[in-house]
């Protein structure tokens, strides 16, 4: 537990600061953004924050907490981290040293990138790298996120992971602030994607308070009020075009019938013996 705590102090002083406490823990080298991080290696981060049973999404454990809190903050790996649903409850409902280091990481994380997101665009570049600031500091945001904002033409990517076809580009188009599921093409799609997981964790955030320790309170509200407005600036060029009807009620049946997302869940295999972060 000692480690997670130190994880949870240097998060006090920002994305920074926790890069600089953790520059020695395991880290996840390089990882491709079309699989994820390799489970061995989220596995070896977790233990090395004091877990018995490696990493473990869902249910989510203090010791994944605090190593998502490292990936995310140092490494800027949060497309490479499996079950952004997992991660967004954990913010809103969590408590622990573990989950408080997350809190603050993704904050801080968040409003160091406020001035690259805190945009209106109609230019394709700019809007590129909105999508990767958050691709990298929000953990669970989707792999195309990273691929498109890295420079990669979509239609060159494998089909799963288009704008007009990722699973997670789905899902997150579908929060409350995205646009829906069937909203446009390319990189403009794929960019509303990632700025609804933004809008979506950022109010995450907000509602988590109430079960954060004061230090994580006062240090999430203090980047709070960085990311909130630069949330409002967000606006990017309508794209009229949609996704056919049929075209997602295939992708929605083929997804079904497989029974697992089409874009591998690197935290998937053996987390039903994890304890649940409280």
């Amino acid at each position: 537990m000692s480690r997670i705590v130190k994880v949870e102090n240097a998060a006090k002083g920002g994305v920074d600061a926790i890069a600089e406490a953790t520059k020695d823990l395991p880290a996840c080298k390089d990882v491709d953004p079309a699989k994820g991080a390799e489970a061995e290696c989220l596995a070896n981060l977790a233990n090395a924050m004091g877990s018995k049973k490696g990493f473990s999404a869902q249910p989510a454990d203090q010791a994944s907490a605090a190593a998502v809190a490292v990936l995310v903050a140092r490494d800027g790996l949060g497309y490479a981290i499996p079950r952004p649903d997992a991660w967004l409850d954990l913010l809103k409902n969590g408590k622990g040293a573990g989950v408080d280091a997350l809190r603050m990481a993704i904050a801080s994380g968040m409003a160091k990138e406020a001035p690259v997101v805190g945009q209106k665009t109609e230019d394709e570049a700019v809007a590129r790298k909105m999508m990767r600031a958050v691709g990298q500091r929000i953990p669970g945001a989707c792999p195309t996120y990273e691929l498109l904002g890295s420079g990669k033409d979509n239609e060159k990517l494998a089909p799963e992971l288009r704008a007009e076809h990722s699973t997670c580009v789905v899902k997150q188009l579908a929060f409350r602030d995205g646009p829906g599921a069937r909203y446009g093409s390319g990189v403009f799609r794929a960019t509303e994607g990632a700025m609804a997981l933004w809008r979506e964790t950022e109010r995450a955030l907000r509602l988590g308070l109430e079960h954060a320790s004061q230090d994580t309170k006062d240090r999430v509200t203090k980047d709070l009020a960085i990311i909130e407005p630069a949330t409002q600036k967000i606006g990017l060029k309508r794209d009229t075009s949609t996704i056919s009807a049929d075209v997602m009620k295939r992708l929605g049946e083929a997804h079904a019938e497989a029974g697992v997302p089409i874009v591998r869940d690197a935290g998937a295999p053996k987390e039903a013996g994890a304890d649940a972060a409280k």
